[in-house]
């Protein structure tokens, strides 16, 4: 529906860029297709919100806008898109848990354009066509959305989202309430559903090219790379497309709502064999991955993810799990083929293999335990003939013996109390923010009543927060995230801790 193309910055940088010879991406519109040139309008206003606003923005950098002979935008140029750097990456040691990474990341995009755009644009979105062709990695290392032609949205005072008779999307990875145009209470869950396919997809690339395979030339969009489940919600929209329009999904219309089909279980399994050359640890990783696809994959979207940042996670953890194993396996810190050791300095020149030294342990590790059971014994003898010649004296040579208190041990000087919280400041002292904390704001940090207020801008105060409910933000990468809500009770100390797209309460 659209054209990209790369063009190179010609004169002086305009809006940030691109400078002269410096790669940039031109996107267009067919003239002749007006589904492409509204899609590109919307996308337009899209990307300008986002890179208006404070902070890294979710997508490629906007540097100009074209409105004639049809609407078009230059942006920045990003070398790769997901699907290729998997391609690309999928033997090496690290790609997998670096893939968990680069899909947690996703997760965070997903929830910032919603939190900008609804501050920027007074409308609450999703992005509703997230695939791996629609995931950019830019040139400083840092993975975006892009493509927001398919974007759904309502305004902030409208409680539910409208069902839309035209379905713009890619087959493999639309949610169910969206192909049945039913009512979508949980909007989040579209796009964490989406995120759940790519996983799998990724996890299909893998073993079509372990077995000699090549990408077919429409890279992850084939049937091949569909999710089994996804495949059976199809089919039943086709034979009954109307069946839940309007109103919320049935599950039991559906085969096994609650947990992925066998062919999906087994796929998974088979994707990541010969991962750590260890079947026991890739089974351990089978079950995680399962068990995250198995909640990002339900049919009921109130079931699955609610949350990006909630699966980010997950994600974030799935990678430090897969670490952990390969540590484990035999062979290096990022994989059963790493070049060098799980734990410590590389071997000196000249030493024994690995199996030697493991051998020579052991050895010593059993001599010692023979020399230490040898001392207990020899101990025990001792004590026993001692206790036999005791027993043996005459009562005439027993004495008794005068018993002695022992002398109390002195004590250490007192500590200074530590406080276990911060101290509090009092009303008095701080600022009252019922009047600087317009809705939409948030709570950064909140200990004992202070608090730091996030507003529209990013505009920042701090001061004492009156009761009620607040949204918590946490600064990723240059941006404000949100990462739920909280709320605060008058006389309650409550600590929140955010950074790195998570938060903690510490009681």
């Amino acid at each position: 529906m659209a054209a990209i193309l790369a063009v190179t910055g010609v004169g002086p940088a305009t809006n940030g860029g691109p400078a002269e010879g410096v790669m940039a991406a031109l996107k267009l519109s067919r003239p002749d297709d007006p589904l492409s040139v509204e899609a590109l309008e919307r996308e337009i206003a899209v990307f300008d919100a986002l890179c208006t606003s404070p902070g890294e923005p979710p997508c490629p950098r906007l540097f100009d806008v074209i409105l004639s002979p049809s609407p078009g935008l230059v942006m920045e140029w990003c070398p790769l898109d997901l699907e290729r750097w998997w391609e690309a990456r999928h033997g090496r040691p690290e790609a997998m848990p670096e893939l968990f990474e680069a899909l947690a990341s996703v997760c965070r995009r997903v929830r910032e354009y919603a939190v900008v755009s609804e501050i920027e644009l007074g409308r609450r979105v999703v992005h509703a066509d997230i695939k791996p062709r629609n995931v950019l990695l830019n040139a400083s290392g840092r993975w975006l959305l892009t493509d927001f032609g398919a974007a759904k949205s309502r305004s902030v005072e409208e409680e539910g989202w409208d069902a839309t008779r035209m379905i713009i999307g890619t087959e493999n990875y639309i949610a169910p309430e969206t192909l049945f145009n039913a009512r979508k209470s949980h909007p989040a869950a579209m796009d964490t559903w989406s995120i759940g396919c790519t996983l799998f997809a990724l996890l299909r690339v893998r073993t079509l090219l372990r077995g000699g395979g090549r990408m077919p030339a429409n890279g992850t969009h084939g049937f091949h790379f569909r999710t089994h489940r996804a495949g059976l919600v199809n089919d039943l929209q086709l034979r009954r497309p109307t069946l839940f329009a309007d109103r919320d999904l049935d599950t039991s219309a559906f085969l096994s709502p609650d947990r992925l089909p066998d062919k999906d279980r087994s796929a998974i399994a088979e994707s990541l064999g010969g991962l750590y050359a260890n079947p026991h640890l890739e089974a351990r990783l089978v079950a995680d991955v399962t068990n995250l696809l198995d909640r990002a994959l339900q049919i009921d979207p109130a079931r699955r993810y609610t949350d990006p940042i909630e699966m980010a996670g997950d994600l974030e953890a799935l990678a430090s799990r897969a670490r952990e194993l390969a540590v484990r396996a035999d062979g290096g810190p990022t994989g059963p083929r790493g070049s060098t050791p799980a734990v410590g300095p590389p071997a000196p020149k000249g030493s024994a293999p690995r199996s030697v030294r493991r051998r020579l342990s052991r050895l010593w590790l059993l001599g010692g335990g023979v020399v230490a059971l040898g001392g207990v014994g020899l101990l025990l003898l001792v004590g026993v003939g001692a206790v036999w010649w005791a027993l043996r004296r005459p009562p005439s040579d027993l004495a008794p013996a005068a018993v002695v208190a022992p002398a109390p041990l002195p004590l250490p000087p007192s500590a200074p109390a530590v406080p276990l919280d911060p101290p509090v400041k009092s009303n008095a002292e701080a600022p009252d923010l019922s009047a600087r904390a317009p809705r939409g704001s948030g709570v950064l940090l909140v200990v004992g009543g202070e608090a730091y207020v996030v507003g529209p801008k990013g505009r920042r105060g701090t001061g004492t927060l009156p009761e009620g409910s607040y949204e918590l933000f946490a600064r990723v990468d240059g941006a404000f995230v949100s990462q739920g809500s909280t709320e605060v009770v008058e006389g309650e100390t409550t600590t929140w801790h955010c950074g790195f797209g998570t938060c903690r309460e510490d009681e």
